[in-house]
């Protein structure tokens, strides 16, 4: 939830730039990422994919789910990889139930409107932040903290730069970590 709070003293109050132009209703998760591939957008949840067509932005319409069975509740965030001329393919970064350690689930969009899986490849990584493509390599961060509740410290901060190779996205590998100093 968010909202908009404006305060004035004697100037003027706060109008909003933006202007709600239609919406659609569906069920998903209180955290999740919107990414877009032609005229269907993807909101990656912690328990599934929802399809939506934005088509027609006045009217959009909710096509369909997917990842019931391979998110689990543990659904984190997603990119879409689309290099010209090559199948795209969609990963979400998938959590454990220890936390220690997150997956990626790859999904061809051959066809945008049916995903299909391709792997769920296992990561020796936590704490993932972001994830972002340049060609077919992924750049994903770590972040994480060290906090001490006893004393209501934080400890440290740590977090990792890390690069993954999705040429063949059934199989991604890792290519190198740049850790903090």
């Amino acid at each position: 939830a968010s909202a908009v709070v404006s305060v004035s003293g004697s100037g003027t109050a706060y109008t909003s730039p933006l202007t709600l132009v239609s919406s659609v209703g569906f069920a998903n998760s209180d955290t999740s990422n919107v990414v877009l591939y032609g005229n269907t957008a993807y909101i990656c949840g912690e328990d599934h994919i929802v399809m939506v067509d934005v088509t027609t932005a006045a009217a959009p319409s909710t096509i369909g789910e997917f990842g019931d069975s391979v998110l689990n509740g543990y659904g984190d965030f997603c990119a879409i990889n689309a290099p010209s001329g090559v199948t795209p393919y969609l990963v979400e970064v998938v959590g454990s139930e220890s936390g220690a350690t997150e997956s990626f689930a790859v999904f061809s969009l051959a066809n945008p409107q049916s995903p299909t899986l391709l792997t769920v490849a296992s990561t020796p990584y936590g704490h993932m932040e972001d994830l972002s493509f340049t060609g077919n390599y992924a750049v994903i961060t770590t972040s994480f903290i060290t906090y001490y509740s006893s004393t209501a410290q934080i400890a440290s901060q740590e977090g990792d730069f890390v690069t993954f190779d999705f040429t063949n996205p059934a199989h991604p590998l890792l290519l190198t970590t740049l850790q903090a100093a």
